[in-house]
Order: C-alpha cells, then sequence, then structure tokens
C-alpha cells in the first residue's frame, strides 16, 4: 500500500531559505505563543517529575483542564478520565481511528480535506469516502446529498476537521445537525478534529457537534495548543472520549507512544489557564491577513476562508494543475505554495493552498503583483 506524501516539504526544499519567497507553502505562524506558556515551560526543564514516562495518559492537571474547558463549552460533566493527553492533534488522529475502525470499513470524510486525515484512514486499512465542498454564493457549503449517499454498511465513522483545513470551510448549524442525524441513523462514531475550532472569521460561532441531539456519546474530540494557542513545537494535544472508548483508546495511545511530552504539558496547561486572551488577539490579525490576501486575489477564482489559517486558490483558469502550478509560482513569481493533489479525489488537483497565517500584511500585499508576474 502507497500512501502519498503531503508536497508540503518537497515545496519548502524548494523555496530555501529565499527571504524573497512569500512562504505560504506550510501550516505555521509567526505569532508568538502565550508568555504563560513559555516560562511554564522552562520552569520545568530539568524537573525529575517531568522527565518521566508518567503518567502515560498525560498530566492529571492538564488533563482536568482540557475536561473543565470541554464541560463549559458543551455543558457535559466530561470527567479527566475521559481526556488522553498525546503528542499532538496527528497523534491523537491515528489514535481515533485504530481504535474504532477495522480493514475494509469506511470512513467519511470531505473533499478536499487535510491529506494528513486521509492518510492516516488509508493507514488503517479502511476506505476514504469523500463528500465534496461546493462554493454556494461565495461559501463553501457541504454537499448534504453526498453526505447522505456516502454512508453504507460499511461505514463506522465520520472523520471532520472544522474549521476544514485547507479550504477554511466553515460547517453550519444544518450541516452538523445532518451530520448528527447520520451518525444516529447509522450508529456511526463522530471523529471531531478541533485543533481550529475557535479560529472563526466575520463573527462566526463555534458550534460544537457534541451539543447535538445524542452526539454526546458518539463525539471523540481531538484538540491540541498548536494553532489556537499558537505552540507547534511543542507536540501536545488530547483525545476526549466516551466513556464506552476510554480501556480501548487509552490501551491504543500507551502502545502507539506510550507517554505524550512531559516538559512540554506544563506549557499546555499554562496555555489553558492564562492564554486565552492570546486566542481573540491571533483571531483579529488572523483575519486581516485573510482580508488583505482575498483583496490581492480580486478577479482570481478562490473563495474567502470563513477560518483556520489557509485558503485555495483555482489555478485551472490558467490551464495548469496543482503541481505544475506550484512550480510556476515558486519559480517565476516567488511564492511557495502546496499542491492539493492528494488532498482529496481528483478535483483536487485544481487547487493550491495558500496559507496566510504565516506572512504579515505588508508582505501579503505583493501577492497581486508576484501574481500579476506569473500571468504575462
Amino acid at each position: 500500500m502507497k500512501i502519498p506524501g503531503f508536497s508540503i516539504d518537497k515545496v519548502a526544499a524548494a523555496a530555501g531559505t529565499d527571504p524573497k519567497v512569500l512562504r505560504m507553502e506550510n501550516l505555521d505562524t509567526d505569532l508568538s505563543p502565550p508568555h504563560a506558556a513559555i516560562e511554564a515551560t522552562k520552569a520545568v526543564l530539568g524537573v525529575d517529575d517531568f522527565n518521566s514516562y508518567l503518567p502515560f495518559t498525560g498530566q492529571t492537571a492538564l488533563r482536568e483542564a482540557v475536561a473543565s474547558r470541554l464541560s463549559r463549552q458543551t455543558a457535559h460533566p466530561y470527567r479527566s478520565d475521559q481526556v488522553i493527553i498525546t503528542c499532538g492533534g496527528t497523534e491523537a488522529m491515528l489514535n481515533a481511528l485504530l481504535a474504532t475502525v477495522n480493514p475494509g470499513d469506511e470512513v467519511i470524510l470531505t473533499d478536499p480535506t487535510y491529506a494528513g486525515m486521509i492518510g492516516r484512514v488509508k493507514l488503517v486499512r479502511a476506505v476514504p469516502q469523500l463528500v465534496p465542498w461546493v462554493p454556494v454564493k461565495g461559501e463553501w457549503r457541504l454537499d448534504l446529498e453526498a453526505l447522505r449517499k456516502a454512508a453504507g454498511k460499511k461505514t463506522k465513522a465520520i472523520f471532520l476537521m472544522n474549521p476544514s483545513m485547507p479550504a477554511g470551510a466553515v460547517m453550519t448549524l444544518a450541516e452538523w445537525q445532518a451530520v448528527a442525524e447520520l451518525c444516529r441513523k447509522h450508529g456511526l462514531w463522530l471523529i471531531y478534529n478541533a485543533a481550529m475550532e475557535r479560529i472563526l472569521f466575520d463573527n462566526r460561532q463555534v458550534i460544537h457537534p457534541a451539543t447535538l441531539e445524542d452526539m454526546y456519546e458518539r463525539t471523540i474530540i481531538i484538540g491540541s495548543v498548536s494553532k489556537e494557542y499558537r505552540m507547534i513545537g511543542w507536540r501536545v494535544g488530547w483525545l476526549v472520549v466516551p466513556e464506552t472508548l476510554v480501556e480501548a483508546m487509552t490501551t491504543v495511545h500507551v502502545y502507539n507512544v506510550v507517554t505524550p511530552v512531559g516538559i512540554a504539558q506544563m506549557g499546555a496547561l499554562a496555555a489553558l489557564q492564562y492564554g486565552e486572551r492570546g486566542v481573540g488577539q491571533a483571531v483579529e490579525i488572523w483575519q486581516e491577513r485573510r482580508d488583505v490576501l482575498n483583496k490581492q486575489l480580486e478577479g482570481l477564482s478562490s473563495i474567502p476562508a470563513a477560518g483556520g489559517w489557509s485558503q485555495l486558490l483555482d489555478v485551472s483558469q490558467w490551464g495548469l494543475n496543482a503541481d505544475q502550478a506550484s512550480e510556476m509560482l515558486l519559480l517565476k513569481s516567488r511564492i511557495a505554495a502546496t499542491p492539493m493533489t492528494n488532498w482529496g479525489g481528483p478535483g483536487a488537483k485544481r487547487y493550491v493552498r495558500l496559507v496566510f497565517s504565516n506572512e504579515p500584511v505588508a508582505r501579503l500585499q505583493t501577492l497581486g503583483s508576484r501574481l500579476r508576474m506569473l500571468l504575462s
């Protein structure tokens, strides 16, 4: 079984260290992590309790903080023993699939979606069933008819990220309700990648699927400090699972990774305790960058991101596929952009991803002139 790569690393290697290249290929941000998180991490360097394999499922205080945050958010009484601290949200994704899906089972995902989600479905030898995002009045909307048709006897889970990366699509209440209805009807797990759930633009509000009817018992929640708290390098995430999955998910975690990063967990705890104000401030900056990006893209085929750190540019309008466009953007315009080949079905080959979270406004304002160099 061959699982294709992201292509991100190839684009980054081709861009090298040239400071003139507009770095839009990787899901990074230049905004600083919470100061409290940095100090808390420094404070436990060299402390024996944090240079240990124990506890396998994460520091108790951090698990309690995650459970408390979710309880406030959803009004459900999450307990710390339902929380497993993981090495980022990426470990959590694989663990969730290993504990719920068998080889040959089907998993519903959006099209396009994060290639790391599709790849992990394939890694556990399950079969991805892709449901397209479709453009409606300048926004991405989930094709609900296709969603209903995607569920069959072999379907075991729906695996969603919201905001959806790479498109920056954000689901409406009606779309979440359709997902919940499908889960109830077919007895499916919802694996919810919530790593960016509060990075929402234009006054959109968080809709948590666990608050919908009968979804508390069906929803597996994946979170991390990487995006909202800008702590990518800490590699701390979490799984929050229904009581019926605690034993299976703990077993998978222990045999997959054994233990999350000890010295990073107190930084994550400090972020949850003291970093909330910074989340809102960061979202304001990312929204401003999103707006500048779309000003530069006027006249081109690109739907503004409703949330997250990236959006898509349709390069088929230039008679190119994603790989060709990515190469030409770097060569002629000094724009590093990842081709979306393998980030969905065949239609994904018409897009490159533009990450706007890692470049300041002044540099994003050069995007239009750079693109004109390509088109000239």
